[in-house]
Order: C-alpha cells, then sequence, then structure tokens
C-alpha cells in the first residue's frame, strides 16, 4: 500500500509543483506587463512635458527677440553685443522650430548700425 502511495503522489507532487511555476511565470509576465505600461505613460508624460516646455521656450524666445528688435529699431543704432545676443536667441528660436515671424523684425535689426 506504501509504494502504491508512493506511485500515486509523485505524479500529482510534480503535476501540483508544474502548476505552481505556471502560476508564478503567469504573475510575473503580468507584472512585467503592468511594469511596461506605466514605464510607456511616464515616457509620454516626459514626452508631453518636453513639448510644453519647447512650447514655453519658444514663446519667450519670439517675446524678447520681438521686443528688443522694436526697441533697437526705434533707437535707429545697435550695440553689436546686443546684436550677438539677439542674433543667438534668434538662432535658438529657428533651431527649435520657431516659424518666420521673427524673421522681418531681425532682418532690419542686422540693417542697423553699429554703435561704438
Amino acid at each position: 500500500m506504501e509504494t502504491f502511495m508512493q506511485y500515486l503522489l509523485s505524479p500529482l507532487a510534480i503535476i501540483f509543483i508544474g502548476k505552481y511555476l505556471d502560476y508564478k511565470i503567469e504573475n510575473h509576465q503580468k507584472k512585467r506587463a503592468e511594469e511596461k505600461v506605466i514605464e510607456q505613460a511616464k515616457e509620454q508624460e516626459m514626452a508631453a512635458t518636453i513639448e510644453a516646455m519647447k512650447e514655453g521656450l519658444l514663446a519667450m524666445l519670439r517675446d524678447r527677440i520681438l521686443q528688443s528688435c522694436r526697441y533697437f529699431i526705434e533707437r535707429g543704432k545697435i550695440d553689436p553685443l546686443i546684436l550677438e545676443n539677439i542674433t543667438k536667441m534668434h538662432d535658438s528660436y529657428k533651431t527649435l522650430g520657431g516659424n518666420g515671424l521673427c524673421d522681418r523684425q531681425y532682418a532690419e535689426v542686422q540693417k542697423l548700425p553699429l554703435e561704438n
């Protein structure tokens, strides 16, 4: 009878261990899938934040470029260092995808005589 029980329990133990391992693997896969979804959501949130920051920076650059250009166009002359700063702002504005809104004003500032 004891031998019979051993033969009966051994396959059951193997089946039980196999089912337990399947359960653990399935739970691990579910956890990894959930982690991946969370990671993708974080990446999307980061991309949206970066895009918002880019748009904000473009707006500030556009404002500063237009304000500076108008001021110096009204003055009729510009300091070379200030022209260099406006040029750097304009280059950054264009690199970030700024449209041609500032180009006309910037072109006018470039034509101004330089102060000594």
